[in-house]
């Protein structure tokens, strides 16, 4: 699975290049498990490279929600297609993980909340 994994300002920001079919569900599960074991408070997940989300994908950003809320971090995702978005409101996850227009308002928030 192609992706890119850099830090700024604090956040651990993974770039996704390429859509999430099923092919990509295990490398996408083991990769958002890994991230989010490393002691990162804040994750970004960069979907702009990304038309298709298969379901055990999404499941798999509800698990590394669960994990950073649990350790007192915070899970955010930064361009979503509108097409990503519907999938993403049906399946509620909107309600749990906040979703930015722009990477820097993503950053902004993030060193808000950092205090």
């Amino acid at each position: 699975m192609r992706h890119l994994i850099e830090e700024k300002e604090s956040v651990k920001i993974v770039r996704i290049q390429e859509d999430l079919g099923s092919k990509s569900t295990r490398p996408f599960r083991h990769l958002v498990e890994q991230v989010a074991s490393k002691g990162f408070e804040r994750i970004l997940f960069d979907f702009s490279g990304v038309r298709f989300v298969a379901s055990m994908s999404i499941t798999s950003l509800f698990s590394a929600y669960k994990k950073l809320k649990d350790g007192g971090g915070e899970l955010g995702l930064v361009g979503v297609s509108p097409e990503l978005a519907k999938i993403f409101e049906v399946v509620g996850l909107p309600a749990l993980v906040k979703s930015f227009p722009t990477e820097r308002e993503a950053l902004d928030y993030f060193k808000e909340k950092e205090g």
